[in-house]
């Protein structure tokens, strides 16, 4: 709020408030949308870059010209918006195929001609979601606290807010760039995060059914 004041709204801190507080209102109205729209069509990685390049090119709207910051700002609120349901579903995503996946290892590893007694007693579930939320939980905990001592420590060495909005743009470059190689792997390993999750949970449903099915005919 202390750079609007300083650059737009000098002495006015509750103008300067109302405008700050824009991307978090936008973010609490435009979630559940946003979230509709990434379970119906995916592209969760994909989201992800964008989301990152329109934060970066934000920060230095606000830090290279005059342009009055209520544009800029909604425009980060939608970032917001998206780049949240984009980035923590994936985590249940791919947390459940890898469960998946390891249950599917130990299944081939056992005897086929006892499938339904392993499958019922023998096989470890996975469980690694708690896990892994708690790993990114702590990670972006950790973010928050050392990013504005950073930021703090750039406005005293530099003298102004110029250096700290590029710091911004480098970190939201920095965030662009790891979710291109994210979409990457993500396109080797079978496009699990840019598959549509609707999709995902009626294909699990017809797998589970059709390894049930098989389980009764070995077990008749």
């Amino acid at each position: 709020m202390a750079f609007l004041m300083k650059k737009w709204f000098p002495g006015d801190t509750g103008k300067a408030g109302t405008v700050m507080s824009i991307p978090d209102t936008i973010s609490a109205f435009l979630v559940p949308v946003c979230g509709i729209f990434v379970d119906k069509y995916g592209h969760r990685a994909s989201l992800l870059i964008i989301c990152s390049l329109v934060i970066a090119t934000v920060h230095a709207t606000l830090g290279l010209t005059t342009t009055y910051p209520v544009f800029p700002l909604i425009f980060l609120g939608v970032s917001y918006s998206i780049y949240g349901v984009a980035i923590w579903p994936s985590i249940a995503t791919i947390i459940q195929h890898e469960e998946d996946r390891i249950r599917e290892l130990q299944l081939a590893e056992s005897d086929p001609l006892d499938i339904q007694a392993v499958s019922d007693e023998e096989v470890e579930e996975p469980h690694m979601l708690g896990t892994a939320y708690g790993l990114s939980t702590s990670a972006l905990n950790t973010a928050l606290t050392i990013m504005p001592l950073i930021a703090a420590q750039i406005k005293v060495v530099f003298g102004g807010y110029w250096h700290v909005e590029m710091f911004f743009v480098g970190l939201a470059l920095l965030g662009a760039c790891a979710s291109f190689v994210l979409l990457g792997v993500d396109r080797r390993n079978g496009g699990v995060l840019e598959a549509p999750e609707m999709q995902d949970e009626e294909v699990d449903g017809d797998s589970e059914s059709e390894v049930q099915e098989g389980s009764d005919g070995v077990g008749s």
